[in-house]
């Protein structure tokens, strides 16, 4: 049943919800045995991506710092990441996630992929196809966007002078 308003979200979020109903539930197990949270496995995500501190991952996970503290006590008690003083300033904590956590998202990552494709494997080859074209156009162009965002937050601002009111 097309959206008929054009808009993907509510059919790209029942197609995760049918997805994830079909699925054995193995990823979900996983973490489950693991004890971790998926904002402690959220967060495993942003580290992976790059280390921060804090207050940088605070800002990702759109949490509180004490709240995002206590998350990365107990993945450095897992050993999943890493806390340590900053170079130049000993005040700042970086967290970064170590190879336990490499593994960990990639097993994670592994079984989930399974459990999609699992899901998605009754779908006709011509669904299949037509499903991961217009995937694959969307990750693309949003890919893009953030590439966009990210060089923009990175790149050095100009300051001019204010301009000379003329009396």
């Amino acid at each position: 049943m097309p959206s008929s308003t054009g808009d993907p979200a509510p059919l790209l979020q029942r197609l995760i919800a049918l997805v994830s109903r079909k699925s054995a539930g193995e990823s979900t197990a996983f973490m489950h045995a693991s004890g971790l949270t998926m904002p402690q496995i959220v967060a495993l995500f942003a580290l992976r991506r790059a280390e921060a501190s804090i207050s940088e991952l605070a800002g990702r996970l759109r949490m509180s710092l004490p709240a995002t503290s206590q998350l990365v006590d107990r993945l450095v008690e897992a050993g999943l990441v890493d806390r340590a003083e900053h170079a130049r300033d000993r005040r700042v904590r970086r967290i970064s996630i170590l190879p336990a956590g490499l593994r960990y998202l990639e097993q994670f990552g592994a079984m989930r992929r399974r459990e999609i494709q699992d899901a998605l494997r009754s779908l006709g080859p011509e669904t299949r196809a037509r499903l991961a074209a217009a995937l694959a156009r969307a990750v693309a162009e949003l890919e893009r966007e953030l590439e966009l965002a990210s060089a923009a937050a990175t790149a050095p601002t100009v300051r001019t002078a204010p301009a000379r009111r003329r009396s």
